[in-house]
């Protein structure tokens, strides 16, 4: 960040920031005077910094993590598309709740796979969306079932309501790490 001019300061800044595993490593340049002259050489001992804990994220999502989301979502429709073409097939209340049940595990498992990873400061949020959207498909898949188990029609619409704005939350927060990507 070139030429910050901070309130209250009177001089030159510049700030260089990376995200790390352990928090943003940061080196301020600053000259109150001649920073035409001392500016390249602060940026030649920025650039010169080593850590010595952590690891340094790339700006913007890693490759691993949006390969794994890759992975994870690739899993999810494939499971989708096989649990709802069974959904749609069942005749009885029993066999109704069997499929939502489901897909609720795969949804779970889709959230599961994203838990717990070495992620990027610039996908964390999106990261979380996305995993609170496969909990939201999951509760509401679990609702499907109890619903269908119950012979419940009322919660069994609701249920489905539910099911369909996970699915739109979902495509939101894909869209969230898209931009941040």
């Amino acid at each position: 960040y070139k030429d910050l001019q901070p309130e209250g300061f009177d001089g030159s800044l510049t700030l260089y920031v990376v995200p790390t595993t352990d928090g943003v490593a940061t080196v301020a340049c600053t000259a109150a005077s001649k920073p035409a002259e001392f500016l390249p050489a602060c940026e030649e001992v920025a650039t010169g910094v080593r850590l010595v804990n952590g690891e340094v994220f790339a700006l913007g999502a890693d490759e691993d993590y949006l390969a794994q989301l890759d992975k994870t979502i690739s899993a999810l429709n494939s499971g989708r598309k096989k649990g709802v073409s069974a959904l749609n097939k069942a005749k009885t209340p029993s066999k109704q709740a069997t499929a939502a049940q489901s897909l609720a595990k795969t949804y779970a498992r889709a959230r599961k796979q994203l838990s717990g990873l070495t992620i990027s400061p610039a996908v964390v949020d999106a990261n979380a969306s996305v995993r609170a959207a496969l909990l939201k498909s999951e509760s509401a898949y679990i609702n499907l079932a109890s619903a269908a188990r119950n012979n419940r029609s009322a919660g069994y619409n609701k249920a489905r309501a539910d099911v369909r704005a996970g699915d739109a939350a979902l495509k939101r927060a894909l869209k969230e790490v898209d931009n941040a990507s």
